[in-house]
């Protein structure tokens, strides 16, 4: 969606993603992994590989941790308008 801008910023120290919708002039600041799972959100990956692919890169999160971390910010993205949701048929 090219209505949606994201970068990383540090913020008093700490590393914040920067969700912005430019059409609802909305600004979103993610910590934790939201800024991971965002950039893995490619359009191509499914909502399970890109819970494998951020379990593998964060040690200490197993798989299903990471599938309901990246089912529940994809939700909220979804909510929000951030994302379209694509299925398969």
């Amino acid at each position: 969606m090219p209505e949606v801008l994201f970068r990383e910023e540090i913020l008093n120290g700490e590393s914040v993603a920067i969700i912005y919708d430019s059409i609802t002039k909305t600004m979103f600041h993610v910590k934790g992994n939201g800024g991971a799972i965002w950039k893995l959100l490619d359009g191509r990956r499914t909502i399970r590989m890109v819970s494998e692919d951020l379990a593998r890169a964060s040690p200490g999160l197993d798989e299903s941790d990471a599938l309901a971390d990246v089912t529940r910010f994809v939700v909220q993205l979804g909510e929000q308008r951030l994302i379209r949701f694509a299925y398969e048929v």
